[in-house]
C-alpha cells in the first residue's frame, strides 16, 4: 500500500520499506530464532548453541564469541520484539477495527 500512496491500517510488526528502515528483522522457526542485518545472520536455538554468521560470504565460521556486541544487540531486539508481539495479543491490540458497512 505504501506504493501505490493509499491510506491503510498496519496492525503488524512490519513496516512501510519505502519510507521506514529497520536495523534487524527477526523470524522464528520451529525451535529457533533468527536475527539479520546488512552483514550478520544471528541463530538463536531452544537450548542454546547460538551462532552468529557473516551470511553474505557463505562463512560457515561461527563469529559469536568475536563479535559479542552486535550478537547481544540483534538478541535484545529479537526478545524485545517477541514480548511485544505476546503482549499485544494478550490485551487484544492486534485486531482490525470495527468497520461498518456502508
Amino acid at each position: 500500500m505504501g506504493y501505490l500512496r493509499l491510506p491503510y491500517i498496519n496492525n503488524t510488526f512490519g513496516i512501510d520499506l519505502t519510507r521506514e528502515k529497520r536495523q534487524f528483522a527477526y523470524f522464528t522457526s520451529d525451535d529457533k530464532f533468527g536475527c539479520i542485518n546488512n552483514e550478520y545472520y544471528l541463530i538463536m536455538r531452544d537450548g542454546g548453541a547460538d551462532a552468529l554468521y557473516k551470511f553474505r560470504n557463505n562463512e560457515l565460521t561461527n563469529y559469536l564469541q568475536q563479535k559479542k556486541d552486535i550478537a547481544d544487540s540483534m538478541k535484545i531486539y529479537t526478545y524485545s520484539m517477541i514480548q511485544t508481539a505476546n503482549w499485544m495479543t494478550e490485551h487484544k491490540l492486534l485486531s482490525l477495527p470495527d468497520q461498518k458497512v456502508k
